[in-house]
């Protein structure tokens, strides 16, 4: 078996006690645990100082051991593993919990995982002009909406019997019945409720609301509900151009463009590590 099948094999079965673990520490399945982790702790630091013996520390070029990243995140979970020895007699369980972080390990025996983190950290600056593209579509979508929905959502159908009104259904109206809204039937009277639908969650009176009501349509949850309370609110037509605008730039559009950054940036490493192997071949 190979160096790196080796390693790959005790962090899968390093994963194994881990996921065996049943958090009582005076169980016998603790106890193996326990030494099952002093025996995969004694590995790493064997085969880490190893590569740093071999690679060297720092100074020693651009394969030296601490300029690899993921060199780095191996040598800070088997420091965190000492921490946790040192301070297991201590009454602090919550150091247990270190251990969620040795299974990372297999990040960097996997090359191919290896390049796809790498991928994803490379694409924190082309995700970031997403981000920022993203941000200026809801505020001009918030502002749309507030200018178009706001305050029209709480109208009601009533129907006056004497002194007192009867709300006729949960459902916005619009009082013109030139627009393509939904209009109150005969003896009804559309005027204002007083609250939004669902609880005054659903409205666009305020950009905060209005926002959240956006980033609902882009998640594709529940948007046609919410498209269908303005239709009846304020026009069918308006409702419906507005929400397949978001839908379509803010999702579907925000969405493809997202995976195209990390699909480029995981091409880009890609190439690197099949360069970088062919170098070192």
């Amino acid at each position: 078996i190979s160096h790196k099948g080796f390693i790959l094999t005790t962090i899968i079965v390093n994963c194994v006690f881990l996921a065996l673990d049943d958090g009582d520490e005076n169980s016998k399945t603790s106890e193996i645990g326990d030494i099952a982790d002093y025996i995969f702790t004694a590995i790493f630091t064997v085969e880490m100082l190893l590569r740093m013996t071999a690679q060297g520390l720092y100074s020693c070029g651009r394969h030296s051991y601490f300029k690899d990243n993921f060199n780095c995140l191996d040598f800070a979970i088997v420091l965190m593993s000492y921490i946790q020895f040192l301070f297991s007699g201590a009454n602090f369980t919550y150091l247990r919990a270190i251990r969620i972080v040795k299974p990372l390990r297999v990040i960097k025996a996997l090359q191919g995982l290896r390049t796809l983190t790498t991928a994803l950290g490379e694409a924190i600056t082309g995700l970031i002009n997403v981000l920022i593209f993203f941000s200026f579509c809801l505020f001009v979508f918030g502002i749309l909406g507030m200018q178009v929905f706001g305050g029209r959502l709480g109208n009601r159908c009533v129907q006056s019997s004497g002194s007192v009104t009867i709300f006729l259904q949960d459902r916005a109206c619009w009082p013109n019945s030139a627009l393509d809204a939904y209009s109150c039937g005969d003896g009804e009277v559309c005027e204002h409720y007083g609250q939004n639908p669902f609880y005054g969650v659903l409205s666009f009176d305020n950009i905060l609301v209005a926002w959240l009501n956006i980033l609902q349509v882009t998640s594709l949850e529940g948007w046609v509900e919410v498209m269908n309370y303005c239709s009846d609110g304020v026009s069918t037509t308006i409702s419906t151009i507005y929400f397949v605008s978001i839908v379509m730039i803010m999702a579907l559009f925000v969405r493809n463009l997202i995976l195209a950054v990390i699909f480029i940036k995981f091409n880009n490493e890609k190439n690197k590590a099949k360069e970088q192997e062919t170098t070192e071949n």
